[in-house]
């Protein structure tokens, strides 16, 4: 004889739709709500069948995301996307926006300015 567990059913966790909304990089929250779970809940689903917490799991999960998100920005910068362009440059390149060139102090500023005049003047 077989004796029935008292309480709610437990909840079903398809584990192909938990993955795919890891990787479109969904917070725990969004999850939950999508898979109509709790966060304990989802804890448990989390350990029962990868042997981790979420919190371990997750980053795991959403390493492809990062790279398809990648390659698709790569490839816009590639076509041209100047927007794109410039925001990679930023990242990768530590381009802020500010030139490299040192702006001159006020006596050098008067000198040039004087140098400038005299070969007008001449």
């Amino acid at each position: 004889m077989t004796t029935k567990k008292k309480g709610r059913p437990e909840s079903q966790i398809d584990r192909e739709q938990f993955e795919e909304l890891c990787s479109m990089l969904c917070t725990e929250r969004e999850i939950c709500a999508v898979l109509k779970v709790s966060a304990s809940t989802l804890l448990r689903y989390c350990k029962k069948t990868y042997k981790k917490t979420f919190e371990e799991v997750y980053p795991d999960l959403i390493n492809e995301a990062k790279v398809s998100l990648r390659r698709l920005q790569w490839q816009a910068a590639q076509s041209g996307n100047v927007s794109m362009l410039i925001w990679l440059g930023k990242c990768w390149l530590g381009q802020d926006g500010t030139p490299d060139v040192e702006e001159p102090k006020e006596d050098e500023k008067d000198e040039a300015l004087e140098q400038l005049l005299s070969e007008y003047d001449n």
